[in-house]
């Protein structure tokens, strides 16, 4: 903690790839986080160091990978990024690649809350409420109840990873592989919400 002191809250006068290096992101992870405007790189940094304060992130640059090219910088509300969240880890991907590419959208949230709705259509064996997908990343319930089995830690690293491999087609044969490599037991009880 003591190497976060001065970095809690970066601004625009501070070397944003200082911070990431003082913070523990890689060069690929600085580089993405690079690529943004120099405000949300602040609140990415940001929320990374008050994760790692707090002892929620083990894995700095998984994490960085996650706040860029999730919907946490897109400015959305709770209930667009709750659905969001029904969707499955490669359908949110495309959902977010395509707002960002967007002009002129002045309500993202509104935005992505149509997409959502769309692609949901588009595939009709996905339910409303999260039938087939439902948990983080669009896991099933096989693979989200195996994640929960794992540390909190653990299972915010393992998501992070899966975040940063972008073209699965198995999100949730991925992560079952991935929690059963890091010593996860299928009856094991969950230990947390990832």
């Amino acid at each position: 903690p003591s190497r976060l002191n001065h970095i809690t809250c970066p601004d625009p006068s501070c070397s944003n790839r200082m911070a990431a290096e003082e913070l523990g992101i890689d060069e690929r992870a600085t580089e993405l986080l690079r690529s943004l405007p120099i405000d949300k790189q602040n609140l990415a940094l940001s929320k990374l160091a008050q994760g790692l304060s707090a002892g929620k992130v083990k894995n700095a640059s998984a994490y960085i990978v996650g706040v860029v090219r999730g919907p946490d910088l897109l400015d959305l509300d709770d209930r667009a990024t709750e659905m969001l969240k029904e969707l499955p880890a490669n359908m949110v991907k495309q959902v977010i690649d395509k707002l960002k590419k967007a002009t002129d959208v002045r309500n993202p949230s509104a935005w992505v809350a149509r997409a959502v709705i769309s692609a949901k259509k588009e595939q009709p064996s996905m339910r409303f409420g999260g039938g087939g997908a439902i948990g983080p990343a669009g896991l099933d319930q096989g693979a989200t109840r195996l994640l929960g089995s794992l540390p909190q830690h653990m299972q915010q690293d393992i998501l992070g990873k899966l975040m940063m491999q972008g073209d699965i087609k198995n999100p949730s044969g991925w992560v079952v592989k991935a929690c059963l490599a890091a010593g996860a037991s299928p009856n094991a009880p969950t230990k947390g919400a990832p």
